[in-house]
């Protein structure tokens, strides 16, 4: 069944989603004097092993769900 699982699917983007943009927000605004510095990486820009390897497990997981709609 196509529909199946249409809603969790979209439950699952917005989190991941959320991940990705919680993470920006929280370097910007510690760049910006906002808040204070934490120990996470910028996504995509920053280098850590872990870190990169999950945001591109991520946007992996994006790319798939995206794919299986059309």
């Amino acid at each position: 069944m196509p529909g199946r699982f249409r809603g969790f699917e979209q439950l699952l983007v917005i989190g991941l989603i959320a991940i990705i943009a919680v993470q920006t927000l929280i370097i910007v605004g510690g760049n910006l004097r906002l808040i204070p510095l934490t120990g996470i990486t910028l996504p995509f820009i920053s280098y850590g092993g872990s870190s990169i390897l999950i945001n591109f497990v991520i946007v992996g997981l994006l790319m798939r769900i995206s794919a299986a709609r059309r």
